[in-house]
């Protein structure tokens, strides 16, 4: 991801295809709310109650998106902070959007060698357990 210490590794689904005009809807508003939540809030780590970072196409089941943190549990942090997400958001946009490639799509993300999270790009809708302090849109 250009300008970020992450890199993601990302299979698309070629036969599961997105309508280009939700995906590229769900993906600028996520940066919008995540580039909101930045200018008030210092990075650090992503919080449980933001962890998974869900937001979805106007809940119409056209595309939703999914990027989960890996949590702590050898030495040192593993888990992504609130830029790492806004930066593979940006990753995302350059690889479907910008690229053509609007398929269903899953990803690793990488700080390093190290696996910090991981997540979903799909047709359908996120699913909601309990409130998410902002980060479902």
């Amino acid at each position: 991801i250009p300008s970020s210490d992450l890199a993601f590794s990302l299979v698309y689904m070629d036969h599961r295809p997105i309508e280009r005009s939700a995906l590229g809807h769900t993906l600028q508003r996520a940066q919008l709310s995540r580039r909101a939540y930045i200018s008030t809030h210092p990075d650090n780590w992503v919080a449980a109650a933001d962890d998974p970072f869900r937001i979805d196409y106007l809940r119409t089941g056209k595309c939703a998106i999914r990027i989960e943190s890996i949590k702590p549990g050898g030495p040192g942090p593993q888990r992504m902070t609130y830029v790492g997400v806004l930066d593979v958001l940006r990753g995302l946009w350059d690889v479907l959007f910008m690229d053509k490639r609007e398929f269903e799509s899953v990803f690793e993300v990488k700080n390093g060698s190290k696996v910090v999270g991981f997540g979903t790009v799909l047709v359908g809708n996120v699913p909601v357990w309990g409130e998410l302090g902002g980060a479902e849109e």
